[in-house]
């Protein structure tokens, strides 16, 4: 059924179950009048259906974005394996719907792409690197963490990228038994593989992004080329990675490669270097998965941060707290005075010499009242 055909089905009052399978935010948006709202992406689907249509021999016509979206051949699908007998498909969608010239309902309000732009600091505790080590007969798997790193980016186009990885992190998970698990363990520390007691750490600077053109949702959208330092030898890479953000103050990005440890001087069961390996080759190439999770830096803090402080300030500072609370419902004066106070609390650890790294439970003590004088003990 096309866009057409809808229209005069819709005009002529015939009694069918209209459905809009996008997410509910889309149909908040836009869609055709009439219609009703089950999302094809969510595991509920044919719940929400079967409440809007118990009975299964009821008229259904589904449709979803169209231009070459499956969504509603998806939906199809679905009905007819679950027993509903009338299921029609409007596969040109809402594309079509607009071609054809006819009304939408909905307020116009679509989700607006995030302007990704600044630094963003990566939190260690949320950011891991899994990796995966074969040979012929067996593979293991585990973890390692990163220590620091940020993203750059400008106008949502990834300029930049820096992260260490902490070896001393490095840990099995596959193995069960805790004596081979720790005897994996000490192999991989020592010269056979990674030699962490003399190198510590492994870094990736990416001096520069390329965009890729063709990706879309789910796959690399950026290739990372820069150098990657492991056992004190550095060479070129590229890394494939998926950046995104749901919010616009912390982003994710992923990425995955075959890592050839023989470049980097760990040569332990290679075929490339030794003969009559047997049951004792190696594979050379370890595969890593790359999760990170950064926050924007705001004035020199992690927006995260800045955030804390509006929470310490409020509860140390009783004037402050009532200007905040003076101008709750005024997002642009609440954050105005949020960033008014980090800057003061920013100049402080600019000429602190006891604590220049950063914000911690005294610095409100040893931080000036914005109207000069010392916040009393009683307001602390």
């Amino acid at each position: 059924m096309n866009a057409n055909e809808l229209n005069e089905l819709l005009k002529s009052g015939k009694s069918c179950l209209l459905l809009n399978v996008l997410p509910e935010e889309i149909h908040a948006a836009r869609h055709i009048a009439g219609s009703s709202n089950a999302c094809v992406y969510e595991t509920a689907f044919l719940d929400k259906v079967a409440e809007l249509a118990p009975a299964k021999d009821l008229p259904i016509i589904v449709y979803g974005a169209g231009g070459g979206s499956l969504d509603s051949t998806a939906a199809l699908g679905k009905l007819l394996a679950a027993g509903y007998t009338q299921v029609t498909d409007v596969a040109e969608g809402l594309a079509g719907w607009e071609a054809a010239g006819l009304p939408f309902d909905g307020d116009g309000h679509f989700p607006a792409a995030l302007a990704l732009d600044g630094a963003y600091v990566l939190d260690p505790a949320e950011s891991v690197i899994r990796w995966t080590g074969r040979n012929l007969f067996n593979h293991h798997s585990g973890t390692v963490r990163l220590t620091s790193g940020e993203i750059r980016l400008k106008s949502g186009v990834l300029k930049s990228a820096r992260f260490v990885i902490d070896m001393n992190s490095i840990a099995c998970e596959d193995l069960a038994d805790s004596q081979w698990n720790a005897m994996l363990i000490r192999h991989l520390r020592d010269a056979d593989f990674f030699e962490i007691d003399r190198f510590p750490a492994a870094e990736f600077i990416a001096e520069r992004a390329e965009a890729i053109a063709a990706s879309s949702e789910g796959t690399p959208n950026f290739v990372l080329k820069g150098r990657f330092t492991l056992r004190g030898v550095t060479k070129p890479l590229e890394l494939p990675v998926v950046i995104a953000s749901a919010h616009g103050k912390r982003v994710t990005g992923q990425g995955q490669l075959e890592l050839d440890r023989t470049e980097f001087g760990s040569i332990y069961g290679s075929g490339k270097f030794f003969r009559y390996l047997g049951k004792h080759v190696v594979n050379d190439h370890v595969h890593l998965h790359l999760k990170i999770h950064a926050d924007l830096r705001l004035l020199g803090f992690p927006a995260y941060t800045a955030e804390r402080a509006a929470r310490r300030f409020s509860r140390h500072d009783l004037e402050t707290a009532a200007e905040l609370a003076a101008v709750h419902h005024d997002q642009s004066a609440y954050v105005a005075i949020v960033r008014e106070r980090v800057a003061a609390l920013e100049s402080l650890f600019r000429t602190d010499p006891i604590h220049p790294d950063g914000l911690d439970d005294h610095a409100w003590d040893r931080m000036p009242h914005h109207r000069g004088d010392s916040i009393p003990e009683r307001e602390r």
